[in-house]
């Protein structure tokens, strides 16, 4: 006897596998890299040509982007669309963090590299949000 398959047992378990996107994929991963690379920029208060202001509140409010960055990633690998929705909230949440560190000079403006790299390091991160919402659909 061959196997049939297309039964309906094995399009339920095909149902039931998340069905993540090789773009999502590539998107979570960087948002991991990436907040891991903004925690060493917090601690360090220097990365590559980004730095942060040498006080403690620069410290722990770059660390902690880094790290609702990492998490946002690592809930975008779940592909369930709970952790997509919480994963949109600390995207936006490391989106207003940057905002807030330019206005309260956490994040100093001083030259061109700098300005460079904050507007970078945010317009990626709403790359993120937008690339999640857009694929919405793809979460169960």
């Amino acid at each position: 006897m061959e196997p049939n398959f297309n039964s309906s047992s094995e399009r339920s378990i095909g149902a039931a596998t998340p069905k993540r996107g090789a773009v999502l994929t590539i998107a979570a991963a960087l948002m991991i890299i990436f907040g891991i690379t903004e925690v060493i920029t917090g601690f360090g208060h220097t990365f590559s040509s980004t730095r942060t202001a040498d006080v403690a509140m620069a410290a722990y409010l770059g660390a902690g982007m880094g790290i609702l960055l990492f998490f946002a990633g690592t809930l975008i690998l779940t592909a369930k669309r709970s952790a997509a929705a919480l994963a949109l909230g600390l995207l936006a949440a490391v989106i207003l963090g940057h905002v807030a560190m330019v206005l309260t000079g956490l994040y100093p403006t001083d030259s061109v590299s700098q300005l460079f790299s904050i507007v970078l390091g945010t317009s990626i991160a709403c790359a993120f949000f937008v690339v999640v919402a857009l694929k919405w659909e793809t979460f169960v």
